[in-house]
């Protein structure tokens, strides 16, 4: 990708947990790789579980990777000590799902944006900090007078607009969305989406936008990674993911979007299986209405559908009508 800013290499996260005698690995990330361009959307997308939050807390530092990279601006953060990784965090910030648990209530609106201004720095003195808060303040659509509030005192949709200023207050080139409309009401979920597409046209930034709610998703991303149990198994284009998926978990994912028309494909069916004990070869194999002998052989890898597209199935949709299912002859 031309102009990379930042870049997941091979990304895994894995966990050793005990139960009684019994041990054993959570791989909540497992292989995961994607690059993100200046001024661009990637949304990462799938059910809950499937590991898009703690992908989300791994590129912040919030995690350390159990293997990989996360190159931002061709440094890998994973490979730095944690003294020389401080200055170059603020060029990557985190918004979170709930913009109460996220903020201190004990502490002014005013003093939780401007604690990024102490942690890296900037600007100089008292009158420019304060100054700086309420410019951010006016530019994610609250009033400049609210500094002096408490998170209480203000709506969800507020408390989230705060929680993006205090991302944005070190000037980052890329942010996280960890699913930041989730928590909120339909309505206030379209002003904040508009909000971040605008802010995007003013600055440049680049958005990691994480979400299990395709209709949100539609609205802003540009490219879509699509994970289950780890992994993505599907990368293209929005209108790719949206007009012709390949692999059968996102076309499931795509079928459960709520819709007045009439005749729509099954929805996803069946729970996804323990990231401790993945089934034998294609992990999505036991709810794939399309699921042929061969996939609990072999996890295929993502393969090119095209030259922006790829999916991790051994029969994509494009060959699949051809292909007789599980059982069939």
């Amino acid at each position: 990708m031309p102009d990379s800013l930042l870049r997941a290499e091979n990304v895994v996260k894995h966990y050793n947990v005990r139960n009684g005698r019994k041990r054993g690995v959570v791989r909540a990330v497992h292989d995961v790789s994607f690059e993100l361009g200046r001024g661009e959307t990637l949304a990462l997308v799938g059910e809950s579980g499937c590991g898009k939050s703690t992908l989300a807390r791994t590129l912040v530092c919030l995690e350390e990777p159990t293997s990989g990279r996360v190159v931002l601006d061709d440094v890998d953060l994973a490979g730095l000590s944690e003294r020389r990784r401080r200055p170059r965090r603020k060029r990557i910030q985190m918004v979170f799902q709930d913009p109460f648990a996220s903020l201190n209530p004990r502490m002014s609106i005013g003093d939780l944006v401007g604690e990024a201004y102490e942690v890296h720095g900037l600007p100089d003195g008292v009158g420019s900090a304060r100054a700086a808060v309420a410019e951010l303040l006016d530019r994610v659509g609250l009033d400049p007078a609210m500094a002096g509030h408490h998170p209480r005192q203000l709506s969800g949709g507020q408390r989230q607009r705060v929680a993006i200023a205090r991302a944005l207050a070190p000037h980052p080139a890329v942010l996280i969305c960890d699913e930041p409309t989730s928590a909120l009401d339909v309505s206030v979920q379209a002003q904040i989406i508009a909000l971040l597409r605008r802010l995007q046209a003013d600055l440049g930034i680049s958005y990691v936008f994480i979400s299990h709610d395709l209709a949100v998703v539609r609205q802003i991303a540009d490219r879509v990674a699509v994970m289950y149990l780890g992994r993505i198994v599907e990368s293209g284009t929005a209108q790719e993911i949206f007009d012709t998926p390949q692999h059968p978990y996102t076309q499931a994912l795509l079928a459960s979007i709520p819709t007045l028309t009439p005749g729509r494909p099954a929805r996803l069916d069946g729970e996804a299986p323990s990231p401790m004990n993945p089934p034998a070869g294609c992990h999505f194999r036991p709810r794939c209405p399309h699921a042929r002998s061969e996939c609990g052989q072999r996890l295929p890898d993502l393969a090119a559908v095209s030259p922006t597209h790829s999916a991790a199935c051994l029969f994509p949709q494009i060959r699949r009508s051809h292909i007789p299912t599980e059982g069939q002859s």
